[in-house]
Order: C-alpha cells, then structure tokens, then sequence
C-alpha cells in the first residue's frame, strides 16, 4: 500500500513541532490581515514553548497599536551568524588578544604534523533561526526590508510561506496558499487549530478577527464567504475583543488623517464613460497637512462605497518622489484587477489589487494607469498576459483591441457592443401590463411572445352578461322561473358571487 503524501500543512506542523527558533516577517507597508496574522502566530508559538520574533521595519498605521504584542514587534535587526573555522592535525588552540581588539588564534598542530593553509577552512553559520515564516506576501519581492538585507543569512533557513493571493508564486520551502480564504489571519486561525485548538485564547482571536475584518471591509466585501463568518463567530467565543477592534480601526481617526482623506476627496476625478473613479495625493499633499504614508489606508473602500456604480476606484499615493503605489477595487464581476495590476508590476485579487511604481512621476503614473484602463474597459481581452519591461519595472503587459466587424454576404455584420448601465432605470424590467400602448418598441418579429401578448390585449373584448348567464344556467337544470315570482329554492341555488 503506498503511503500518501503529507499535505503542506502537515509538513509545516511537523517542522513547527520540530523546531525551536522563528523569525516572522511579512509585506512591505503592511495591512490588517498582516499585522494580525503575524501577532497571532508569534503568540501561539510562543505558547508552544517556542522563540520567535516579528520584524515589521515599515512604519505600521496607529490603528493597529491596540494589538496585543504590538509592543514586542521589532522594527529593525542585523541578523548575524558565526564564523566557523574548521583545522586540522589540531593539538592545541589558545589566542591573544591585541589592544585594537582583534584576536590571534594560535594554533599548535599535533607532534609531528605540519600545518598549511589548505589544511584551514573557513564557512559561515546558519542563521540563528530555524525557519522563517512569511505572511500575507505574494513573492519573496514584496517582502520587507528585513528579508533583502539578510537575504544571503537567510539562504539556507526553511521557509513556510502562507498567504491568501492568487498571484503568489509559491516561493517558499513548504507553501500553504488558499486563494478561496479571505484573509491571511483565516489561514493562520486554521494552522493553530490544527496545532492545537486550545491555543486560542483572547489576544490571538482579537489579532485574527482583526485581519479578517479588515481583508473583507467588515463583510461587506464579495469575498466574504459562509466559512470566514463562522470562523468570525469562533473568533468572538474564544474572547476576540469585536468593540476594541471597530472602535480602533474604523471610528477612531487622527485630525491628520481626516485632513488627508480631505485632500484626497478633492482630488477626485471621473472617466464617466468607463466608469472610472480615482484620486492622488502628492507626497507634498501629505506633509501639508502632517501625515504619513499609512494614513491612506481604509481611504480607497470609502470611495468603493461611494461610488458603488464605478467599474473601478483607484487611489494613486506618492509616498516619496518617484515611488508612487496603486490600490485598487471593483464591485463588478466582469473586471480583473489581479491582471491589470499584474501588468503594472503587482498583484492581489480579482477585485483588490495593487502595484508599486519607481522611477516615475506621479503625474506620468497616473496618465499611463488611466491610459490603461480606458483600453481594458473600451476594448476586448485577445490574448493573456506576456511579459514586458514597462515603467521601469518589470511586469506583464495586457493587450486589448475593438472587436472586428464580421463579413455575412456583401453586408457587414457590427458586432453587439456591450452596454454599460448608466442610470438606475435602465435596471427596471417592464410589466407585461406596460407593454399596451399605442406603438410598443418591440425588437423582436411579428412570431415573438411579446408581440402576440401585445395584439391579444388590442383584440375587443365580450362584455359579460350576468342577466343572461343566470338563464342559461336556469335551462341547464330544467328550471326557468319566473322573474317576478321566483321560488326560494331557485334563489338558494343561484345565489353566487361573480364577482
């Protein structure tokens, strides 16, 4: 019989329970989903007896200062590892130290041996970490600072990746990526249980239920499913703090921010054929009014919510010149942000994605970010995405064109243009009732349902003769009485309701 293989996450639960050190680090700028996911991991690995330490260098939005373990995330670290020096035919080894603080190691080879270089190797360590777990990160690019400065480190740590995007390109040694699972802090609340359930206590509910609400916009985002409520309801059994979490993130709000969501509402702009809606703020915008790159978050699902008709809601922050990022959100089913942030250079989900762009002006970013989504929303997909080297970064470029007309004998044959709806009216479905009037627009031939229903309701109409009716039904059963002097029991038999 053969043995079946281990599942990514049983792999990652044995190296977890084998393991004594981590080092936890998420996306540059991190959101909700990977603050919580990373406080909660650290605290139920912790309690497994476990040494683990958050790295997070970016400054994070004061939001999510309430967060149990916030205090104990570290913002910035040199990792380091020994030097190992391996000799041999050793005797003896001793040093001397020198007053400039360097050291002489002295050694003394074995009787009757001989030392020479070839007989001295000198290696370097492994981290002081056992594994390393990323969160929320779709590649090892998106990663903090931390990863890219102790990258070569961390080259021979075990990686678990754990993340929620479809775009991740599963870079990790152990990958557990659910793209159906609303939120990073879904993924983790799952691995704890798996770990042990009893694990959860009240500071890892409220960081989980903390990543979930933000990643779904209080459940009122398209991906909320039946599974991330249940796990919400769990959540708030095992002690998750739902009135710390509202109060801080969604109606507690610094003047500075208020002042920036001021500038970027005035800032707004509107393609009404496409159905486009976007803002920008300047990194002068934001020292003008003293706030800080964090301080746009939550911004861009206000505007979703204002303008819920929009085919697309794009914010545009330049968060120092020439480094401009991109958010993204759609209610509509038909749009792909996940492609056309890909282009872009990003990535995220089908209706939140986003990109980050260097070397470019904001006001050049924003014409290309337009230019390009005027042609997803005017022109149709041909072809997937290919890759191509585009503002400076490299990224996947989208090619859209016009249908063409189709040739039927000698005429040519438009093709049906899909129409957007413009107005709340257009939504509205006619009664049957509404279609008899004097001339109905009726695109369809004289044979069609609708036409039929419309000569139906034109053709006169019988007017029905009660007086008559009673008779006839009088003649059925052999009883004509006289109208003048009627018997009680033919009033008894024909007295009825016709109406």
């Amino acid at each position: 019989m053969m043995k079946r293989e281990s599942s990514p996450k049983q792999t990652a639960i044995e190296l977890i329970r084998n393991s004594k050190t981590f080092l936890i680090i998420t996306h540059e700028r991190p959101d909700g989903d990977a603050i919580g996911s990373c406080l909660a991991l650290k605290r139920a690995l912790e309690k497994m007896g476990k040494k683990v330490d958050v790295i997070i260098p970016d400054e994070t939005p004061i939001d999510y200062d309430f967060l149990p373990g916030m205090g104990k995330v570290i913002r910035d670290i040199k990792l380091n590892r020994d030097l190992i020096v391996n000799i041999k035919k050793v005797s003896r080894v001793s040093y001397n130290k020198r007053e400039d603080g360097s050291v002489d190691l002295i050694i003394t080879p074995s009787e009757g041996q001989e030392l020479k270089k070839s007989d001295v190797g000198i290696d370097l360590g492994k981290s002081s970490y056992d594994v390393l777990v990323i969160l929320d990160t779709t590649d090892l690019n998106r990663v903090n600072a931390v990863y890219e400065e102790n990258k070569e480190i961390l080259s021979n740590t075990r990686i678990i990746n754990i993340d929620h995007h479809p775009t991740n390109n599963v870079f990790g040694s152990i990958n557990i990526v659910d793209p159906i699972a609303t939120s990073t802090c879904e993924i983790i609340f799952s691995l704890i249980e798996a770990l042990d359930k009893d694990l959860i206590d009240t500071e890892i509910a409220t960081s989980l239920l903390t990543g979930i609400i933000s990643d779904t916009n209080r459940f009122q985002n398209i991906n909320t499913t039946p599974k991330s409520l249940t796990i919400a309801a769990q959540l708030i059994a095992s002690g998750a703090n739902r009135s710390d979490i509202v109060k801080n993130m969604f109606r507690t709000k610094s003047v500075s921010t208020l002042k920036l969501w001021g500038k970027i509402l005035s800032n707004i702009k509107e393609d009404l054929s496409n159905k486009i809606v976007w803002s920008t703020i300047s990194a002068n915008e934001m020292n003008e009014v003293g706030a800080n790159q964090t301080q746009t978050e939550g911004i861009i699902d206000e505007l979703l919510s204002s303008a819920p008709g929009a085919n697309v809601v794009l914010l545009l922050s330049e968060k120092l010149p020439g480094l401009v990022t991109g958010s993204m959100r759609t209610l509509s089913d038909d749009v792909e942000l996940d492609k056309l942030a890909t282009s872009l250079g990003g990535g995220g989900h089908k209706k939140a994605a986003g990109f980050k762009v260097e070397g470019v002006s904001l006001p050049d970013v924003e014409k290309i970010v337009i230019g390009k989504l005027k042609t997803y929303f005017s022109g149709v997909k041909t072809e997937l995405p290919k890759e191509e080297k585009v503002l400076g970064v490299e990224k996947q470029e989208v090619v859209f064109e016009k249908p063409k007309p189709k040739i039927v004998g000698q005429s040519i044959e438009q093709p049906v243009q899909k129409q957007s709806i413009q107005l709340e009216d257009d939504l509205y479905a006619p009664a049957l009732s509404d279609l008899a009037m004097e001339n109905p627009n009726i695109v369809e031939g004289k044979s069609s349902i609708l036409q039929k229903i419309v000569e139906q309701k034109r053709e006169p109409r019988e007017e029905l003769d009660f007086a008559k009716m009673e008779q006839e039904l009088r003649k059925q059963k052999g009883r004509v009485p006289s109208e003048e002097n009627p018997t009680p029991g033919d009033l008894e038999d024909f007295d009825e309701d016709y109406e």
